[in-house]
């Protein structure tokens, strides 16, 4: 099946958007920087996949749309984290794990060219970046692509999905508003709540790119 709208490539985050809910092995990382430390953190919060990640990346496939993941994660955390990702079907997968820990930093777009390049991707303006960490979603800018922040699931909020819908919807609102105005003002073109409400995002994206605009 042909691709509807002129998008081709999506790139991820992984921590806090597949998987690690409230992004707590990067905060973990940003904090103590020890990899035993990360890694058991890594291990606590890699159990399954964030809810919606499975749904959305079968739409992906169906889209015909590639996609991988890119983290400045050291590689043995990503390799605990992305193991969820295993359990879908690899005929479901079209997917590269593809982790650079010697190009430039975030907020440097060097590792997103690069994981472009590895897809194939044809032009810039048909590729989103998905994530909720905001050095990466920089880099998603200055690399000239589509950027879509994660406000619920971000480490803004650091919240479980159990400890997130344990809270009283008056509190999810204010929390939610304040982790989107601050990725609006990174500049970002979208931001959702998590992975799970990305598919009709891409289908916004792909409506404003018909319309003449670009990243």
């Amino acid at each position: 099946m042909q691709t509807p709208y002129a998008l081709h490539s999506v790139l991820f985050s992984l921590c806090g958007s597949l998987v690690d809910f409230g992004s707590h092995c990067r905060t973990h990382w940003q904090r103590h920087a020890d990899l035993p430390g990360l890694i058991h953190e890594a291990e606590q919060h890699a159990k399954r996949l964030a809810a919606g990640a499975r749904q959305c990346l079968q739409h992906l496939h169906q889209r015909q749309l590639r996609y991988l993941w890119v983290d400045d994660l050291p590689a043995p955390a990503c390799a605990v984290l992305q193991r969820p990702l295993s359990e879908i079907s690899a005929s479901n997968v079209d997917a590269l794990q593809w982790n650079a820990q010697h190009l430039r930093p975030w907020p440097a777009p060097d590792r997103l060219w690069h994981a472009l390049s590895h897809l194939e991707a044809p032009a810039l303006h048909g590729s989103v970046l998905v994530s909720s960490d905001p050095a990466t979603l920089q880099a998603g800018m200055n690399a000239g692509l589509w950027c879509i922040g994660l406000a619920v699931s971000s480490q803004h909020i650091g919240l479980s999905e159990s400890e997130w819908h344990a809270l009283p919807a008056p509190q999810q609102d204010a929390l939610r508003a304040q982790a989107t105005l601050g990725l609006f003002k990174l500049g970002v073109h979208s931001v959702i709540d998590s992975v799970s409400e990305l598919p009709d995002c891409l289908d916004d994206i792909a409506h404003r790119l018909a319309r003449g605009e670009r990243p």
